[in-house]
């Protein structure tokens, strides 16, 4: 988690000053191939850091539309390096409408946790298929005590020729912490992860095994209905990203609050900075007149960001909030209060998903000040 922090830091302050430089040049300019590479570069490195966080079942679901075959077919490149020589594993994409919106990561874990699970059932090799395919289901689908509604559903199917399981045994296998495997080869947290996941994206996992017969696991997700959102003229959309707001940002990195600070005073924000929790307790005193939105880190030095958060309702004011977290675990209040317009946000990010969720938040006109 830790490691975590600081790289997702740095990776902020590239990402955010790349992007920063390309908006600033013209279409011609020759630095535009160079500053392209550099950012594709620094989202990779984003990318694996997400995927090495949702092996250990430590990331952040955020949700989008993507192409369920490709994401499959990607992911399944990274999961060969963990499977022995003597298991074949095969990959057949036969949706034909594979949009989704899920969140990717989640979905890698999950495909990577029940891949995983098929090894260990072939201690002496064998076969594992993943095949996708779409289904419609014209009437509710029951799946243990639960049901799926009716509609059309993205599925992906993955069999093994492994040991199987008996009924006992697949009665129990989303319990957390049940393993038939041992001490010392997992703390059988895998399979209830991946049921867990797949239930917040309003799909399910069928099971069928028997024992010496391998076992399939099969995924429902529904199929995204709505249109990709259409893209807008590059200044039109600049415009309604524009405000008069005043914000203040508490964050220990300087090079980020310097990063934030340019990109919404540059859409006419006011920007107060902080430089840890108690700098912005004293500000938040000093401009809870004027303050429209707050934005911490969750870790800082002194104080982080969720008791600036307590410390805030402690003294009866109410203004939004934005978390940003280059963590993996930070612990939460269950129990934030909604009406506060509380939300989360994982490093890196873009100067356009922020300006984007500055703007979101705040259009939302929650009343703020004292209450």
């Amino acid at each position: 988690g830790g490691i975590a922090h600081d790289f997702n830091n740095m990776l902020q302050v590239i990402l955010g000053f790349t992007d920063l430089a390309l908006s600033k040049l013209g279409a011609s300019d020759p630095l535009i191939n160079d500053l392209t590479k550099i950012k594709k570069t620094a989202e990779r490195a984003a990318e694996l850091v997400q995927k090495l966080l949702a092996f250990s079942r430590k990331q952040i679901l955020e949700k989008k539309v993507v192409n369920m075959n490709d994401l499959i077919n990607e992911h399944i490149q990274m999961v060969r390096r963990l499977i022995p020589e003597n298991i074949e594993l095969s990959v057949v994409t036969k949706a034909e409408n594979p949009t989704v919106f899920v969140d990717p990561v989640g979905i890698e874990q999950v495909i990577m946790n029940i891949v995983l699970n098929a090894r260990d059932a072939m201690p002496d090799g064998g076969k594992i298929y993943i095949e996708t395919k779409n289904e419609i289901l014209e009437s509710p689908l029951n799946i243990g005590e639960e049901s799926l509604k009716p509609g059309e559903y993205f599925t992906v199917s993955i069999k093994d020729t492994g040991i199987g399981m008996d009924e006992a045994t697949l009665s129990r296998i989303f319990e957390p912490f049940f393993s038939t495997k041992g001490r010392n080869k997992g703390v059988g947290l895998g399979l209830s992860v991946a049921w867990g996941i797949i239930k917040q994206h309003n799909g399910n996992i069928e099971v069928y095994s028997s024992p010496g017969k391998g076992s399939t696991f099969k995924i429902y997700l529904p199929v995204h209905e709505g249109e990709e959102t259409r893209s807008e003229n590059r200044e039109e959309e600049r415009r309604k990203l524009k405000g008069k707001e005043t914000i203040l940002i508490a964050e220990d990195e300087e090079a980020i609050r310097e990063l934030l600070k340019e990109v919404l005073e540059d859409l006419g924000y006011k920007v107060i900075l902080a430089r840890d929790g108690l700098e912005a307790i004293e500000l938040l005193e000093i401009n809870k007149e004027v303050l429209d939105l707050l934005i911490l880190d969750l870790v800082m030095p002194k104080m982080g960001g969720y008791e600036v958060y307590k410390k805030m309702i402690s003294k009866n004011l109410n203004f939004p909030v934005i978390f940003m977290t280059g963590y993996t675990e930070e612990k939460f209040d269950e129990n934030f209060d909604k009406e506060r317009n509380v939300e989360i946000i994982s490093k890196p990010f873009t100067p356009d998903f922020i300006t984007k969720k500055v703007r979101e938040i705040l259009d939302r006109g929650i009343k703020k000040g004292v209450f």
